[in-house]
């Protein structure tokens, strides 16, 4: 794929493997839900909100939501995904070699085709499932790991799961991010 062809969210490096980035409006959907409570609370006055008070709410929401956007990144390269997410502070990589990918699967969700982006589930060979969430359509990056996926082989002594054996831990999660360290990546989680 050149690099002619490609959206802004999307670098294609030749020697790092493909980057890409959420899509541009990220950040903003997932804050909409509390911009709607804001707005309606300082328009209906049931919460008496000051202009100020209400300014400083609106930049308390958008301001981390948009840090983290711009410092979270999927990276595909021969052998791994590599999911970087930045936060306020400090910064994660989280590695998953494609090795331990058992499937990937495209979701859009509700508004995702019309506004060009897509939800890409990864199943580990644990159980785990890894979600990259707002991932530009025009990325392939289901199609990309698919075709790493019947490439990779696992490393020489590694330890590979049966189909047929179950998960390490069958349990579901809570938490944004599961007892394995696979993210859950949505903005504001």
């Amino acid at each position: 794929m050149g690099q002619e062809n490609l959206p802004p969210d999307i670098h294609d490096y030749e020697a790092g493997g493909l980057v890409v980035r959420q899509v541009q409006w990220a950040w903003l959907w997932s804050s909409i839900p509390w911009l709607a409570v804001v707005v309606v609370l300082y328009s209906t006055q049931w919460v008496p909100l000051e202009d100020l008070t209400a300014s400083v709410l609106l930049i308390v929401i958008l301001v981390p939501r948009v840090i983290i956007w711009r410092r979270t990144q999927y990276v595909v390269t021969d052998d791994t995904l590599v999911y970087r997410r930045g936060g306020i502070l400090s910064a994660k990589a989280i590695p998953l070699p494609i090795w331990r990918i058992k499937d990937v699967q495209a979701r859009y969700g509700v508004f995702g085709r019309a506004l060009g982006y897509q939800m890409v589930d990864i199943l580990m060979d644990n159980g785990a499932v890894a979600r990259l969430a707002y991932v530009p359509i025009a990325s392939d990056v289901e199609e990309r790991l698919r075709a790493r996926m019947a490439e990779v082989e696992p490393p020489p002594g590694a330890l590979v799961q049966d189909d047929d054996s179950p998960p390490d831990d069958p349990s579901p999660s809570s938490s944004p991010s599961d007892s394995n360290g696979v993210p859950d990546d949505r903005p504001g989680t």
